[in-house]
């Protein structure tokens, strides 16, 4: 029997069951993409799918997310990223049908009671089509519910995407310092944001 996995909640699935459908993940279609889109909770049964995203981005995409080059995402740390407790660390992943493959990951990790720090990639194919602002808005309505008031993100100033994201969202405050731009910005209403 199906069973529910609400953004947010700890994931329940046993190892055992890799491949099971999430019935509860936020589905809706991106007519610049066509097939179903799914937001769900990471699982940690999602680190070798987590690896085959990885290992689909371009360096250019690396290099904004991690600010390094990061070629290979090793299992241990794929095993990291795929952990959260639904609190204090958060993420989300955008699938497509039918195999379930990762497009997309937002997380965020608490910094303080009400602030978070907060990441985004999405698969190069895939990116300017809103795969961004629906796991922004998965990560807003999380967040919220656990009392996260302001997100911070700190980007490379050349991250054109990830700084309209954040600007597209709501309220954003920008500080330039050692070369790294560090934007923060009001969690507010995700139903409201753009």
């Amino acid at each position: 029997m199906p069973h529910s996995v609400e953004v947010g909640q700890r994931p329940r699935l046993p190892h055992s069951e890799p491949h099971r459908r999430h019935t509860g993940a936020n589905r809706f279609s991106l007519p610049a993409i066509g097939p179903e889109v799914s937001i769900r909770p990471i699982q940690p049964c999602d680190w070798r799918r987590l690896q085959v995203f990885h290992s689909r981005l371009s360096p250019e995409t690396v290099h904004a997310r991690f600010h390094a080059m990061k070629r290979d995402l090793t299992e241990p740390l794929a095993h990291r990223f795929t952990t959260q407790d639904g609190r204090d660390l958060v993420a989300v992943v955008a699938t497509m049908k039918p195999d379930d493959r990762i497009v997309g990951v937002a997380r965020y990790s608490r910094i303080d009671a009400h602030t978070a720090e907060v990441a985004f990639v999405v698969e190069d194919a895939y990116q300017g089509r809103g795969i961004g602002t629906e796991l922004m808005r998965a990560l807003r309505r999380v967040a919220l519910r656990n009392g996260v008031q302001t997100f911070v993100a700190e980007i490379l100033p050349d991250n054109v995407r990830m700084r309209a994201l954040l600007h597209a969202s709501g309220v954003c405050r920008e500080q330039t310092r050692n070369g790294e731009v560090t934007v923060s910005l009001a969690v507010g209403d995700p139903e409201g944001s753009s």
